[in-house]
């Protein structure tokens, strides 16, 4: 669904670990394997291997000790659950091992290492253990490196700060939640279809068996869920649960149990009932994400918005969510509770953190207005137990109020947005550029931005030369002209997005240059693309704006017709071969001499734009000073756009009913196990025969897909363009409205089941296994590079003009 990563605070605290094994649990679809492909694989050499892989599985399942001494390490071994012999055996390993640092990263989506030795741990003392939640809004924003917990603790609040919520603003957060898929895609994908995922997401991670000989009956596992999740923040009554579903309260209580262990629900004791035995009837549980329960509540037929009573339990929750998973990265890591007195004057505190000697009462008030008496609870948490350090309500207002010396009611978004809390500190554009990523800084006016996009595998083999070279030409630029240009050097994180747009963005006055790397690697590199296109949405905005392509390594099929956006682009593009530098060393005569080849062409393209640039300033206004004119070319353009929608629904039902019989043929005609090569090629040649015709039908409906996304994409361009030169009011606004609401059904109509997308992978392995298959794997290979860059292009023309 997602092809960006926001970077997640926990793998720092994974990276700093000084036990051999850790252990990242986590609810299904919470980025755990994301983050440790790309912070752990792909950042620090990891190797990976997943016990989702049918395969894998088996293998490791009949000798899981031999399985795992062919391992290298350090490793990643994700769903690591699915073997109950894993943590045993890996104990084995780990005690002959003297290593200092993680050996064995085990990711799963259920408790891994709770069972076995007689339901003791086999990693205790082995092993540190984090469970990844959804994503904070805090962690969305990119602004979680700080936990809100530490600064719930140590900053006090900012009295002048106000902020601007609405009651619909907040429910839109509580029903898209943090989980990445929802989370990071929601202005791409439309209510009713981020509803049908929740709802799909919560059936299949109830109808997979995650842990071994885990068994259930998923229609009471359903039922149950949903009665827990209608009733976010309520102290649980297993009782009431067990009658309203007509089974025994221990069967309920297991089932919760296993929801636990799945991480759906978060479970807070109550803390003044520390001293006695503590069970599920007396604990308050949250959905792990409230979209969840939004989901839930919305299907039973209530309006979770207009009914005050539900918008206050989910508020609740999402409060919960906001602060409870940030507690995995504070310096602090407070135990969690909730607190509820008992008899006819019973108060309560929504959350209690407990350090040590030393507590934080937050109590949650969905409404924008607060009365002195809705402190009471926190003040008798005070009076009640001596370790009070603070206490905070968070409510659903704008303003900071300061009830006494150390209590205050903070407006939600005071959890995650800037300059809420006195330590907090603005950061500066240079500081929000991640560290992995480097600027050659000057004091003097620079005459452009110029952005380095490349492969860092490419980079590495090279010894360093594409960024050495980016380097050299902008040295060469100053000692030309004696100016400077500013030059920033990707990291190939998806994380620097945000930051380099809004870095090139900030200088009003410079000309700004992409400069990509070219090599078959950097066409393959999700990453690069995204930048890539990215960008190239943007040179509709300004003529200023320029691609200029350096090509390292020849690629192959450059001349011929493809279905690559980014080598379609690149063809119509004049790019400079520098592929004879690749055996060059920095410091020789002709490295340095092709570097300043370079930066006079550079030259004569800033100084051609400059001179574009005084020629418009001195010509009269072109600018279309008759509405209707203005208004009849927006029809003409919206009309183009609404012509060649249709065509490209029909382009993609044809390419998706083509994958679809594509993989429903492999599923009816397997790969037949243990065959001779003689039964191989049989099976190839017969198969082949089968879906010839169907890729032959894929590849046209990708080519013609292709064709028509270029006219709808111009046209969106263009369309774009009219209504900022439009004047500010309705009919600017549904203009706006219009060509978004387009773009999102674009988008829609390229969402696939997450079935068809899996295959890829598999497509992927058939290719190389079998040459007479390749046509089909290279087909579905370019039928998601498509649809991933109509995506991307999709996404930042929506972000055009707001």
């Amino acid at each position: 669904m997602i092809d960006k990563y926001i970077h997640r605070p926990l793998a720092d605290q994974v990276c700093r670990s000084h036990r051999k094994v850790v252990v990242i649990e986590g609810a299904r679809a919470v980025g755990k394997t994301m983050l440790a492909q790309t912070e752990l694989v792909d950042k620090r050499n990891y190797h990976y291997v997943t016990l989702a892989d049918s395969l894998t599985y088996h293998d490791a399942l009949r000798n899981v000790d031999d399985w795992l001494s062919r391992l290298p390490r350090p490793i990643v071994i994700d769903e690591a659950q699915r073997v109950g012999g894993l943590p045993l055996a890996i104990k084995g390993v780990v005690d002959a091992s003297n290593a200092s640092t993680p050996q064995f990263i085990l990711t799963g989506s259920a408790s891994i290492t709770r069972t076995g030795l007689d339901g003791q741990d086999p990693l205790t003392r082995r092993s540190q253990r984090f469970t990844l939640s959804p994503m904070t809004v805090r962690e969305i924003n990119c602004n979680a490196d700080t936990s809100i917990v530490d600064i719930l603790w140590n900053a006090n609040p900012n009295l002048e700060w106000t902020t601007a919520n609405s009651r619909e603003d907040l429910f839109a957060r509580m029903k898209v939640g943090g989980f990445p898929n929802y989370a990071i895609s929601q202005t791409i994908m439309s209510d009713s279809e981020r509803r049908l995922y929740i709802r799909d997401d919560i059936e299949n991670t109830l109808g997979d068996t995650i842990l071994p000989e885990e068994q259930f009956n998923k229609s009471l596992a359903q039922d149950l869920l949903n009665e827990l999740l209608c009733i976010p923040g309520r102290v649980l009554n297993v009782s009431a649960l067990a009658s309203t579903l007509n089974r025994d309260k221990r069967t309920i209580q297991r089932y919760i149990s296993i929801f636990m262990r799945r991480f759906l629900l978060t479970y807070l004791p109550n803390l003044a009932l520390t001293g006695q035995k503590q069970t599920l009837t007396r604990a308050k549980i949250h959905p792990i994400d409230t979209s969840l329960s939004v989901e839930a509540i919305r299907r039973s037929g209530k309006d979770p918005l207009g009914d005050p009573v539900i918008f206050g339990m989910l508020f609740e929750s999402f409060v919960v969510n906001q602060i409870v998973p940030e507690v995995q990265w504070s310096r602090i890591h407070p135990n969690l509770f909730f607190w509820r007195t008992s008899g006819k004057e019973a108060h309560e505190v929504d959350l209690v953190l407990v350090n040590d000697n030393e507590l934080i009462g937050i109590e949650v008030k969905s409404s924008g207005r607060l009365h002195q008496g809705d402190f009471k609870g926190l003040e008798a948490l005070k009076n009640k137990d001596p370790r009070f350090r603070k206490g905070f309500i968070v409510y659903a207002g704008n303003k900071i109020l300061q009830h006494s010396s150390d209590m205050w009611a903070i407006p939600v978004s005071a959890l995650w947005e800037k300059g809420a809390f006195a330590m907090e500190k603005e950061p500066t554009i240079l500081n929000a550029i991640p560290q992995a990523a480097t600027i050659l800084e000057t004091e003097r006016m620079t005459d452009a931005n110029l952005f380095l996009s490349y492969s860092h595998a490419d980079n590495d083999f090279l010894d360093g030369k594409i960024v050495d070279l980016a380097r050299a030409i902008a040295e060469s630029y100053r000692f030309i002209t004696g100016h400077d240009v500013s030059l920033f050097i990707d990291s190939e994180s998806i994380n620097w997005g945000d930051d380099w747009r809004r870095a090139l963005r900030s200088s009003v006055d410079a000309t700004n240059f992409f400069m990509p790397a070219m090599t078959p690697n950097y066409l393959n590199s999700k990453a690069c693309r995204e930048e890539y296109l990215q960008f190239e949405t943007q040179l509709s905005e300004t003529s200023q704006k320029k691609i200029l392509p350096l090509m390292w390594q020849r690629i192959p099929n450059l001349d011929q017709d493809s279905t690559d956006p980014v080598l379609n682009s690149i063809k119509r593009t004049q790019w400079l071969d520098v592929e004879s530098l690749q055996d060059l060393m920095p410091s020789s005569p002709e490295y340095k001499k092709q570097a300043r080849v370079i930066a006079r062409k550079l030259q004569e393209i800033i100084n051609a734009n400059r001179k574009a640039l005084e020629t418009s300033i001195q010509k009269p206004s072109t600018k279309i000073t008759q509405p209707q004119k203005s208004h009849d070319d927006l029809i003409h353009q919206f009309g183009n756009i609404e012509r060649a929608l249709p065509k490209m629904n029909q382009s993609v039902n044809t390419m998706t009913s083509s994958m679809t019989s594509i993989v429903e043929t492999l599923n009816d005609n397997p790969m037949p196990a243990g065959a001779s090569a003689q039964q191989m090629i049989q099976w190839s040649e017969d198969i082949s025969r089968k879906i010839d015709p169907r890729v032959s039908t894929l590849n046209d409906s990708i080519a013609m897909l292709d064709s028509q996304w270029h006219t709808v994409s111009d046209a969106m361009r263009t369309y774009k363009s009219l209504i900022m030169q439009m004047p500010d009011g309705g009919e600017k606004r549904s203009a706006q409205e219009q060509c978004d609401s387009a773009l999102q059904s674009i988008v829609l109509s390229l969402t696939m089941s997450g079935n068809i997308r899996e295959q890829l992978g598999l497509m992927r392995m058939i290719g190389n296994m079998v040459f007479a298959l390749r046509p089909m794997s290279q087909a579905f290979e370019n039928t998601f590079n498509l649809m991933d860059s109509i995506r991307t292009t999709a996404q930042e023309l929506l972000d055009l003009g707001h």
